[in-house]
């Protein structure tokens, strides 16, 4: 378990039920929060290569 364990199935839970396909991804620029990149990586993989989201 990682700390993005529950909002990744939170997240994988809203994908699901909206039947989401594509998503756009967008927040403030790395220049302006050096770890956010690193975060929303993190986030991302949890999401999208640990769970199921169909």
């Amino acid at each position: 378990m990682t700390p993005y364990s529950k909002v990744a199935g939170t997240i994988q839970e809203w994908i699901g039920r909206n039947g989401i396909k594509d998503m756009n991804v967008a927040g403030p620029r790395a220049s302006k929060d050096p770890e956010i990149y690193g975060a929303v990586t993190d986030l991302l993989n949890e999401v999208f290569l640990c769970g199921d989201t169909t």
